[in-house]
């Protein structure tokens, strides 16, 4: 363990009143503790990029419509 790195962790142990070994052990329990992304976060994310996907392929169908356009209009002499 670097120096830098023990010296951060005593200072910790210290503000919790801990040993070094408690709080190396408490950060070593809590890494394991620690859920991954809450999955109703994970489900509002999901729901945003499907609303996107859905504004995206909106957007595309438009720019399709108008390029037909132009493209009718370019046949027209226009």
């Amino acid at each position: 363990m670097s120096d830098d790195l023990r010296q951060r962790l005593l200072e910790a142990a210290f503000k919790s009143d801990r040993s070094l070994n408690a709080e190396i052990v408490a950060r070593l329990e809590k890494s394991f503790d620690a859920s991954p992304i809450d999955e109703p976060i994970v489900e509002a994310i999901e729901t945003k990029l499907g609303a996107h996907e859905l504004e995206m392929k909106d957007i595309r169908a438009t720019v399709n419509e108008m390029r037909a356009m132009l493209a009718k209009m370019k046949d027209a002499g226009l």
